[in-house]
């Protein structure tokens, strides 16, 4: 099963491939291989391979394939595809050979929850930061069940500092994906803080020394892009030299979420207009978008908790669309929250293990407050921007694996404990895809293109 979970995976992300030959991508991916170009020509620290609103992690992974290429002629964008299935796969593998350790069953399924992420996989051919955000979040994963397991020895540290040196680079990618690098020093100062310390002497001072210098691994990646903001963009900063964040926040209260069209779409942004925003309009400030957060609590939390409802809601497969109702996006948005539903019934097993004893709670317990963080940082970084489908992709990456678990334990529930479940799901799943039918109302160009079909 799992070798057919690969071949399945393969063919998705092929599909996506050939689909992307005939719908051609524009914005961030022409964006991302033309500073990868330019990083080949005249190198990482040089003005024209700068860009103030891209960081150089993501150009400089497919720097070796622009060389490639070149004495090829192979594709950039079909190397980039082959090597980023190759990366995720591997990454799934490498957290699969970790949970093995914990139960053999267990880590078989949740390759295959990996392998069958329809969400992921349309993402592997595309030239963007996301495919390589999700499998540098596997690989610190494999690199946290890792450093759990190898505590008390001497492996502590390679993996401490592997799992650091993936999650700088991580931010290097992506900067939003600095909820990753949170969760993964508060796991690490977890395991160095409430482990007992053992009799061995100087166990103290090898913990405080192994956790500085996950710190100082966490930091390396970021050196060339600090070095580049102040040369070349005169901002002393280890993330963006522009002030994106805050253009994020106004465009996010004026608009709940968008997606890309492509020919024959007529508009090339279609967004969701924020329903809450309309009647306060005039009191948003384009420097300052906070002050409407504090002027507006009562829309500005209606605000946020539709963003995060953005975050899950996945109703299309790709970033850039042809078609705004293709037929699988009600079965596609069922399966999504479904999912969802279970996740969030795993999380809850997982609370309530922190509690109870048996031999596989240790790593429950440590492991909790660490994924904890994790979905809180990417609520927290997406809140208040205005929602593409790829920002809910981290949540919906570790929703997989989550799910697998809670069908695990629904195995040995009672029918009475399976039917309760089963029916808060349904009711939860129904719930969502009303709710995302009425987000896809706010959208004026969805309605006016499903109005001219229903009257055709």
């Amino acid at each position: 099963m799992e070798w057919l979970a690969v071949a399945f995976a393969l063919l998705i992300v092929h599909a996506a491939l050939f689909r992307k030959l005939i719908y051609p991508s524009i914005g961030d991916s022409i964006g991302y291989r033309t500073l990868a170009r330019r990083l080949v020509e005249s190198g990482l620290f040089s003005a024209v391979a700068y860009d103030p609103i891209r960081t150089y992690g993501y150009p400089l992974f497919l720097s070796p394939l622009v060389l490639i290429e070149r004495f090829t002629s192979i594709p950039l964008e079909l190397l980039a595809a082959e090597l980023q299935c190759a990366v995720y796969l591997s990454a799934a593998w490498l957290l699969r050979s970790e949970i093995r350790r914990i139960s053999r069953r267990l880590s078989e399924w949740v390759f295959i929850a990996f392998c069958l992420n329809v969400f992921v996989l349309g993402y592997v051919a595309e030239t963007l930061t996301e495919s390589l955000t999700l499998s540098l979040i596997t690989l610190v994963g494999w690199c946290w069940l890792w450093s759990v397991r190898s505590f008390r020895s001497r492996s502590w540290m390679l993996a401490a500092t592997t799992g650091s040196l993936l999650a700088g680079f991580a931010v290097m990618v992506r900067p939003a994906n600095l909820f990753l690098v949170a969760a993964w020093i508060v796991g690490q100062a977890m395991l160095a803080l409430r482990r007992r310390i053992g009799p061995r002497i100087g166990e103290a001072s090898r913990r405080a020394a192994v956790f500085v210098l996950a710190l100082a691994a966490v930091a390396a990646p970021c050196i060339p892009q600090f070095y580049n903001n102040i040369i070349f963009g005169r901002v002393a900063t280890p993330l963006l030299a522009s002030d994106l964040p805050t253009l994020q926040l106004f465009v996010g209260i004026r608009n709940l979420k968008i997606v890309y069209g492509l020919n024959p779409l007529p508009a090339v942004a279609v967004q969701y207009v924020n329903p809450f925003a309309i009647a306060t309009s005039s009191s948003i400030d384009r420097n300052q978008p906070l002050r409407w957060y504090r002027e507006n609590p009562g829309a500005g939390l209606a605000t946020i908790i539709l963003h995060e409802f953005a975050l899950l809601d996945q109703d299309f497969l790709f970033i850039y669309i042809v078609d705004i109702s293709p037929p699988y996006r009600i079965p596609l948005t069922m399966i999504n929250h479904a999912g969802i539903g279970l996740a969030v019934y795993a999380l809850w097993l997982s609370i309530r293990a922190r509690t109870s004893g048996g031999r596989r709670m240790p790593i429950l317990r440590i492991s909790w407050p660490v994924i904890s963080l994790f979905i809180v940082g990417v609520c927290a970084i997406y809140g208040g921007s205005q929602v593409e489908a790829r920002y809910g992709l981290p949540l919906i990456l570790i929703a997989a694996p989550l799910a697998v678990g809670a069908i695990f334990q629904l195995r040995y529930a009672s029918g009475r404990r399976r039917a309760l479940v089963a029916g808060m799901i349904a009711f939860y799943t129904i719930s969502a895809v009303l709710a995302s039918q009425w987000m896809r109302s706010q959208s004026p160009v969805i309605v006016k293109l499903e109005n001219a079909h229903l009257f055709r």
